[in-house]
């Protein structure tokens, strides 16, 4: 249950292996609805309990073991989120309004399936959760609400060009340096909820893993960056812009001030953590 979209899972992990047997998304626009007035609006509780005990029920017919959902950024900041949780109660799903700790760490089993000291981003709508595991050190984690939509509004809706776009938001971007150097040094650099820059800017199979070069994703930049301003304007118009040029400045920012010459992009989406961790329990 995210702050722009909700995504129903089914899958299961097998002899080590992620294994995904269906996927749906609808876009449901929470954090829009909520950031008005602080609050969830009556209409759009009512939207989400009929989306949810639709989904309830595929899920039912699917023959599926157990259900759980997972609320993120927009319904912690709800001042309603109660009637969230009411809602999950009546239609008999388990309802987990994750804090930011268990968001960036369930972002990290998605990104990862378990496999210790990698640099995970997860770039969501409104936040973007950096987290490392280290068997001795543990977790440890960091939340920006810096997340695609927040990003667009604020650094690319308003700008003539890309280049003016990508200054500002490298900007903020940098201020977040000195608190998340633990993503310095590990053994991989990997993107969650990244798939839309793979398919908007390099017509890629999204539904695979991917890896993007840092050589490739600085060069996608500098084509933007050469656009002029009418050709920039049409670009942002196009579907997808406002999840996948932020992300993508988010992505070449970050490799280059790490270090890493690649950032490994995976298709799964944030719920599949509650899938890795039944496993790991099991």
């Amino acid at each position: 249950m995210g702050s722009n979209s909700f995504k129903k899972i089914i899958g299961e992990m097998k002899d080590g292996k992620y294994i995904q047997s269906s996927f749906s998304k609808k876009t449901m626009g929470v954090g829009d609805d909520m950031s008005a007035t602080g609050s969830i609006s009556a209409k759009k509780l009512q939207e989400i309990e009929t989306v949810l005990k639709a989904w309830l029920e595929e899920c039912r017919q699917a023959g599926v073991e157990s259900t759980r959902a997972v609320a993120t950024a927009a319904f912690r900041e709800a001042k309603n989120k109660e009637e969230v949780m009411a809602i999950g109660k009546r239609i008999g799903l388990p309802i987990e309004i994750a804090s930011e700790a268990r968001e960036s760490e369930l972002a990290y089993w998605v990104g990862t399936l378990g496999e210790t000291q990698q640099a995970v981003i997860d770039n969501g709508s409104r936040s973007i959760e950096f987290v490392t595991h280290d068997p001795k050190t543990g977790y440890q984690w960091k939340v920006y609400n810096l997340g695609y939509r927040v990003s667009f509004k604020k650094f690319f809706e308003g700008a003539k060009d890309f280049p003016s776009a990508k200054a500002s938001m490298e900007k903020e971007l940098r201020a977040t340096l000195d608190s998340v150097s633990f993503m310095k040094e590990q053994k991989k650099y990997v993107g969650v909820e990244f798939s839309e820059v793979v398919d908007f800017s390099f017509q890629l199979d999204s539904e695979k893993t991917q890896v993007l070069t840092l050589k490739t994703l600085l060069s996608k930049c500098g084509e933007y960056e050469k656009m002029t301003a009418k050709e920039f304007s049409e670009l942002k118009s196009k579907p997808n812009a406002d999840r996948a040029l932020p992300r993508l400045v988010v992505a070449s920012f970050f490799a280059q001030k790490w270090g890493y010459s690649e950032m490994t992009v995976v298709e799964r989406e944030l719920g599949v953590g509650l899938l890795i961790e039944r496993a790991l329990r099991k």
